[in-house]
């Protein structure tokens, strides 16, 4: 009976056609429309999103949250400076489909540090890092009235007119002026270089209650060329200014008036000179009596501005020849 019924059908199956047309219709199995949780692709755990760090008033509550994809589903994990954190009052544990929360519902400044997420499953491990930082709250009301109260007035230095460059002779004045505001009255000190200056017999510094102030060289040498600056500070900052010296070698232009005494006995020379200074012009002569030098450039020579000088040497000569 089977094999007359299983002859049947197949007869029918191959026998139904549609009309009019040649081909045969077939049973096709049908598609599946839902795939089975455990035909889902294996992957290590992945933070879709990270930890951002955080910065939170004493008192207030904190919340660091993540996303993590993976499968099988990561066993999350929370630590504080290394230490596992279980769920108290103090901290929430949050878990919502792929996100995961950590909530610190009252911070206080030992909660400071750093924060862990570590996700886990059986094809690997994951860990995103971040830091809480916790602030001091503000005063209340009332203290910050006090304290505005009582608060000093104060701005920082500046200058109004600052040092400028300096040329000067050897032998001369050279001098830096300024003038400087601030509150309170800023503190001046003066530096050539990085080494600071202090009051001496050829440095005189002086500060005047209105904030002018000057820095002389009474006697300035070559050996004083340089920068200098001027720094005037108080509590709420400071600021500089800065400026060159240079000091030029002296040098003299002479005229040279030579008188001669004699009489039968003794002669004697007698020179007289005119001596009128000129900043940059090197003397280069020097004279000669029967080729014994009785001047040379400098000699005699003194005095810090332009001028006239008189110089009576120094030479005499007996028995002179006629």
């Amino acid at each position: 009976m089977k094999n007359i019924c299983f002859s049947l059908f197949n007869a029918i199956l191959t026998s139904l056609q549609l009309p009019g047309k040649s081909k045969t219709l077939e049973l096709k199995p049908e598609e599946k429309k839902f795939t089975s949780s455990l035909e889902k692709k294996k992957e290590r755990p992945i933070f879709v999103t990270q930890l951002t760090p955080a910065a939170v008033t004493i008192g207030n509550s904190a919340r660091f949250t993540v996303t993590i994809s993976g499968f099988p589903k990561p066993n999350v994990q929370w630590f504080h400076n290394g230490k596992v954190i279980k769920t108290s009052s103090i901290y929430k544990i949050v878990e919502e489909r792929d996100e995961y929360s950590l909530i610190i519902t009252e911070v206080k400044k030992e909660y400071e540090g750093e924060y862990s997420c570590t996700a886990s499953n059986k094809f690997g491990q994951t860990t995103c890092t971040t830091t809480l930082k916790v602030q001091v709250s503000d005063m209340p009301p009332a203290e910050k009235w006090v304290e505005e109260m009582f608060k000093i007035p104060g701005e920082p230095p500046h200058f109004t007119t600052q040092i400028i460059p300096v040329q000067c002779a050897e032998g001369c004045e050279a001098k830096f002026q300024y003038k400087v505001i601030g509150t309170p009255h800023p503190q001046v000190q003066w530096f050539k270089g990085n080494q600071e200056i202090k009051p001496s017999l050829n440095c005189c510094v002086v500060t005047d209650p209105d904030g002018t102030g000057f820095l002389i060289m009474i006697d300035a040498q070559q050996r004083d060329s340089g920068l200098y600056t001027c720094r005037a500070s108080n509590p709420f900052g400071e600021a500089t200014c800065s400026a060159e010296l240079i000091v030029i070698r002296k040098s003299f232009s002479l005229t040279v008036k030579v008188i001669i005494c004699f009489d039968l006995f003794e002669f004697w020379l007698l020179v007289s000179l005119c001596i009128t200074v000129s900043m940059f012009y090197n003397v280069l002569y020097s004279y000669f009596y029967h080729r014994t030098p009785f001047f040379q450039k400098g000699a005699g020579v003194s005095g810090g501005s332009e001028g006239t000088y008189s110089h009576v040497p120094v030479r005499s000569y007996r028995h002179c020849p006629i």
